[in-house]
């Protein structure tokens, strides 16, 4: 996030801009309702520090399918959650889904089309692939096979951070998130 914020000050074309500044988030269950919540209110305090940035040029997006934010909480709480992400500014989408992903934008299932270049994965759903090509079959107990290999991981069962060469950049965080992130055409 702090990447896109740097390009898009040091962009002048305003189209650009403001696709590096939208930021979508799919998925509003417990990790997605933090992120964007928390994140929109980082890339405020940010802001200052960009003179050439407006407060409008950043937008973040939630989706979900479900009907309520946080769901699970029941309704009460999720009103909540859902009264504090628009204070902050989030633009929240229920009832919708993600169709498309691609390196410059995403479609949405009501046929919004969003420019963006970040796509954070919160659902518990797998993330669609940026690539379709890219599409990584499933060993035995559903882990994700790369290239025929197992993933590998950390001796103590975290993720290794080993980048890939030829790969997009996609962080995993709080349990399905995926973070998609300047991707490279394939």
């Amino acid at each position: 996030m702090l990447g896109r914020i740097e390009m898009a000050a040091a962009v002048s074309n305003p189209i650009r801009r403001r696709a590096a500044l939208t930021f979508l988030v799919v998925g509003a269950s417990y990790a997605g309702v933090e992120l964007a919540a928390q994140m929109s209110r980082l890339t405020a305090a940010l802001l200052p520090q960009h003179p050439q940035l407006r407060p409008t040029d950043v937008r973040w997006v939630l989706v979900d399918v479900a009907d309520a934010v946080m769901p699970e909480l029941g309704p009460h709480l999720g009103k909540d959650a859902l009264a504090l992400l628009k204070r902050r500014g989030v633009d929240v989408r229920l009832g919708v889904s993600v169709q498309e992903v691609t390196d410059t934008h995403a479609v949405l299932s009501d046929n919004t089309r969003l420019d963006c270049s970040t796509v954070i994965w919160c659902a518990g759903a797998p993330a669609l692939p940026a690539n379709p090509a890219a599409h990584h079959a499933t060993g035995h107990r559903g882990r994700q096979e790369h290239r025929g290999q197992p993933r590998q991981r950390h001796p103590e069962g975290l993720p290794s951070s080993r980048p890939r060469p030829g790969r997009r950049r996609r962080f995993r965080c709080i349990g399905a998130a995926e973070w998609l992130t300047g991707w490279q055409a394939a």
